[in-house]
């Protein structure tokens, strides 16, 4: 509501009711008064709301530091796991390389094998025909 409202709202009043609207501005005003007596001023309200606020900074300054140091411990074990993963690799290209080794010297002693049976058989063979041979 205006002030002009107001004013002509006061003026269409009875008595009784301009009694009351007066008794309720009064009431209002001794509240307010009251209020304001009681409440903190203007300026501890401010340095209760720095002081708030220069917590709520701090905080957030050493939760700050703290995730940056989280993230710099997990930077450096993501880099010796990748140190890890790197040897890993490593390590299984030298298996791969010995598995074919390994590979290559059992075909090479199966081969030998045969080759020494196929041998002995061969010299079982020739001394049969040389038993042959010398018995005559």
């Amino acid at each position: 509501m205006t002030k002009q409202e107001i004013f002509n709202r006061v003026k269409t009043m009875e008595m009784n009711e301009k009694d009351a609207f007066l008794a309720g501005v009064i009431t209002a005003i001794v509240d307010m008064e009251d209020f304001l007596a009681k409440s903190p001023s203007t300026v501890t309200t401010v340095k209760e709301a720095r002081n708030t606020a220069e917590d709520i900074l701090k905080n957030f300054q050493d939760e700050l530091s703290r995730r940056e140091d989280e993230n710099l411990a997990l930077g450096k074990e993501i880099a010796e796991l990748k140190k890890k993963v790197g040897e890993v690799t490593d390590l299984k290209e030298t298996i791969s390389g010995m598995e074919k080794q390994l590979e290559k010297m059992r075909r090479d002693h199966e081969q030998a094998l045969k080759e020494r049976d196929e041998a002995k058989e061969e010299s079982a063979r020739l001394q049969a025909l040389w038993n042959k041979v010398t018995s005559r």
